[in-house]
């Protein structure tokens, strides 16, 4: 007997999002909304799924966001059309994004004490 089946995981893009502030950067940026999970088949057809997620990544940091379950199936089905930041939690931290001094405006690295430009305590 010959056993044709097995486990795989599938990622799928479910849609883009404009404006959501993002937990990690503290900024709006647009995202993307995934969908991934784990599923069991048997001849190419999908038995059985476990292990679903629904990811957003941030367009700004780069990070990697959960979204809780009940708001990613809304959204899937196009119940609701928003995502809040209580939804989110952090899966994997972007790219740290440089601070600007407020006196001149310029990027200043996140280990300065004073601005490199100007002189201005940051």
């Amino acid at each position: 007997m010959i056993f044709i089946g097995g486990v795989d995981a599938k990622q799928s893009e479910i849609g883009q999002f404009d404006s959501v502030l993002c937990p990690h950067c503290q900024e709006k940026y647009p995202m993307t909304l995934y969908k991934t999970y784990y599923f069991f088949h048997v001849f190419f057809l999908p038995i059985f799924k476990w292990n679903l997620k629904y990811l957003l990544t941030c367009h700004g940091c780069h990070a990697i966001l959960v979204l809780a379950s009940e708001k990613g199936k809304a959204l899937e089905k196009g119940y609701v059309h928003d995502v809040d930041i209580a939804d989110l939690t952090v899966l994997e931290a972007g790219e740290a994004k440089p601070s600007r001094c407020e006196s001149c405006q310029c990027e200043v690295d996140a280990g300065f004490k004073f601005c490199p430009h100007c002189g201005v305590e940051v």
